[in-house]
């Protein structure tokens, strides 16, 4: 049980992975990141 919590850690890091790339497109497109299109 006290290791239970390192099953999410590879889940997280794809979320902040795909959240650092997505930060990454929008700044070399000039635009925010919470924006589409």
């Amino acid at each position: 049980m006290a290791h239970s919590s390192y099953r999410l850690m590879p889940i997280s890091m794809a979320t902040g992975q795909a959240a650092g790339v997505r930060a990454a497109l929008a700044a070399v497109r000039g635009r925010r990141p919470g924006t589409s299109r």
